[in-house]
This record gives C-alpha cells, structure tokens and sequence, in this order.
C-alpha cells in the first residue's frame, strides 16, 4: 500500500515516465526479434554457401576421377598396349605411357603399373617417390578386388600412413578376347599439392586442403600467407566461420559411398560480412529511430499534456483562492478543456450558492454567532452584534454577551450525563 508520506508525482512526470518505459520495451523487443532475424539470416546464409561449396567440390573432385577413369580405359583399350603386354616389352611400355603424358598431362595419374598372370608386368617408376617398390605394388595389387571402380586404400611407407586412390582395369585382346592383364592407376593423396590445386582453381575457393584422422594429407595452405595464418583445422563434421574466410568440411564421396577422407576448403565470406554489416546497420537505424521518437514524445507531452494540465491546476487553485469566477481560458487538448470548462461552470455555481448563504446570513433578523471548538467566534451577523452590542475590531462586548458566552460554556464544558 502507498504511504502518506511517500512524495506525490505529477500526470506529466507519471506519463514521461510510461513513456520512457513503454519505449525501452519496445526497444529491448526489437533488438531481441532483429538480433533472431539477423541470426536465422546469417546461419541460413552461411548454411547454403556451405552446402553449395561442398558440392561443387565433390562434383569438380568426381569430374577430375571421370577424366582419369576415361584416359585409362581408352589406354586399356589401345591396340598398341595390348600388343606391348602380350610381348611384355618394359621399354616400349615406358615410351608409349611416356608419350600418352605429353599428350594429356592434366589427366596423368600419380603412378601407375600393368599387372599380368599374378605379377607387377610394369610400372613407371613413380610409385618410388611415394616409397613404394615392386613389393608394395603387389600389395596394393592383391589389396584392389573390385574392377572398374575407384578404391580408398591406404600403405604404410617409412616415413607415414599413405591414403591412395586405385583404379583396375582389364586389358583384353581384341585378336581372342582373352584378358591379357590390369591396367592399374593411382592418385597419391599425401602431399598432391596439384589435386588439390586444381580442385581450388575448379571450385573458385581460396584454399583447399584433405585429412584424415585429424591430419592433414595434402593442402593449398602455407603457413606464411594470410589464409594459412588465419585459418585452423575444424574439428570432425564441423565447420568454421572466421572473420573473412568460410571454412566448409564433408566427407569425400567415392562411388557415392561416403570414405574417412574429409575435403575441405576456405573462402571470402564477404556476403556474410556484408549481411552482418547491413544488419548492425538497421538495427543501428532503428535504434536512433526509437530514441528520437522518445524525445519527440516526451517533449510533446512536456510542451502540450504538461502545459494544458499546469494552465489547468492553476486556473482551479485561483477560482478556489479568489470570490469571483474567472473564465477558462481554454485549453488544445479536448478532455482538459472539458474539465476546465465543468469546472468554471461548477465554482460559478459554488460562488452562487456562497453569495446567496452570505446574504442571508447578513440580512437575517435573529443573531447568528459561529464559534470554532476554542469557543472562539469565526463568524457573527450583524443582528448578533447589535443585540450583543459587539464589536469585533476591538473584540469588545457587552454583559449581555458575557452572560451568553458563561451560560453556553458550562453548558459545552459539562460532561453529558
């Protein structure tokens, strides 16, 4: 409950401070909805770049697999080959594979080997700069079943753990139709700083990189420039947003089958930052938006509600202070100038009524003596003081008045019985 004594607060000061309240409300609430928005917009945004730039990596990384697929099968189905394995001929294989490279050096595998009757017939030499001799070949050999199809497998070198990428296929002699041998391809991930190269030209992306087992096996980042600066491993099934670069992760799709191998890649995220940058830029708007209405709307309030209710309080206080009724000088805003209206026709009705009292206590024949609980005289008629023979400017009275005032004394001092 309010107490008596708490200070009493004005309509303007009550109404400035629901103004101030109502309108941190609303701000607080538009702040609340635009930082929602702005939210649900940038992880949206971010979402479909995301989405969008793993799929063009996949697509560019099945596309660079398609070409090599093509370039083998038209090799195994050269009649050139074909006479060169069924003479098992190592120099003339190393010219003819020497030649299909300068032809077609985008499409070169990292090595590659011909395997017949259960044994590596040949290889190109290039599978020893990975650490792999003929011992390893026949092992990766013996690890490839499938035929035709893109294999994940993985070697154990010296000096790491090798993730490879193998294809086979069968060499048939179009003379018997007998299979003459496989034609083995191979795409060293570890360290192929050209695949994954081609894959950031392709994907129009700053920076491409794979790992593995939280390692990365190759990449386009340099720990000397800015991206490689800025920019981290995410963790598995993640991905990064940093200031300016997007970091997106997936795993990489051999034959539609998902494999351990996680492509990644890095780029500007200048729409993001130009999103958040248009949203701090509205909500920044709406804000100064909000406060100069405020201030409009106190001042209003100061300028009109507070002066028409002031005109108002002192137009009452001087009709209640004074004999006579003064008009209402009238007020812009219509409730109060119908309640200043009601009340100068109200105090003038009251001033009447005053007038009418006073006259006929003025003019009445009988004494009329008003006293306060003192037994102090407040008001007296003329009837009482030409009778009483009183005079109230030098508060003299006759024993007429004496004996009045002794008789009705004892009669107000005395308890009732």
């Amino acid at each position: 409950m309010p107490t008596f004594g708490s200070p009493k607060l004005s309509l303007s000061q009550l109404l400035t401070r629901l103004i101030v309240v109502f309108f941190l409300c609303v701000t607080a609430g538009v702040y609340i909805q635009s930082y929602q928005l702005t939210l649900a917009g940038i992880n949206q945004e971010i979402s479909r770049t995301l989405a969008q730039t793993s799929r063009l990596l996949q697509n560019v990384f099945d596309s660079r697999l398609t070409a090599l697929q093509i370039h083998q099968n038209t090799n195994a189905a050269s009649m050139t080959l074909q006479s060169l394995v069924a003479s098992e001929d190592s120099d003339a294989l190393d010219d003819y594979f020497i030649e299909q490279e300068q032809q077609d050096v985008a499409n070169t595998p990292d090595f590659r080997f011909i395997a017949k009757d259960d044994r590596v017939l040949w290889h190109d030499g290039s599978s020893l700069f990975y650490g792999i001799d003929n011992e390893g070949l026949d092992q990766l050999r013996l690890q490839l079943r499938s035929i035709n199809l893109w294999t994940l497998t993985s070697v154990t070198t010296d000096t790491e753990q090798g993730y490879l990428l193998m294809r086979k296929t069968p060499i048939v002699f179009q003379s018997n139709g007998k299979l003459g041998g496989y034609l083995y391809v191979v795409v060293m991930l570890n360290g192929n700083f050209s695949f994954v190269k081609s894959l950031q030209r392709a994907s129009d992306t700053q920076a491409v990189w794979l790992s593995a087992d939280n390692a990365t096996l190759a990449s386009t980042l340099s720990g000397n420039d800015d991206i490689g600066k800025a920019l981290t491993l995410p963790s598995e099934e993640s991905s990064q947003a940093f200031r300016h670069y997007l970091v997106s992760q997936s795993k990489l799709r051999i034959g539609g089958e998902s494999t351990k191998i996680s492509l990644l890649s890095a780029q500007r995220n200048d729409n993001i930052v130009t999103l958040q940058r248009q949203m701090g830029i509205n909500l920044l708007l709406t804000t100064l938006i909000i406060i100069i209405a405020a201030f409009w709307v106190n001042r209003f309030v100061k300028t009109r509600v507070a002066d028409s209710l002031d005109r108002l309080m002192r137009y009452s206080q001087g009709a209640r202070s004074r004999q006579r009724t003064l008009p209402f000088a009238g007020s812009d805003i219509e409730e109060f100038n119908h309640i200043g209206k009601t009340l100068e026709s109200t105090f003038h009705a009251l001033h009447e009524k005053e007038r009418s009292l006073q006259d006929l206590f003025d003019y009445a024949l009988s004494p009329i003596i008003v006293w306060d609980t003192n037994f102090a005289i407040t008001r007296i008629n003329p009837a009482a003081k030409l009778k009483l023979n009183y005079d109230e400017q030098i508060y003299a009275s006759s024993w007429l008045y004496e004996a009045l005032h002794r008789s009705w004394w004892k009669v107000i001092s005395s308890p009732p019985k």
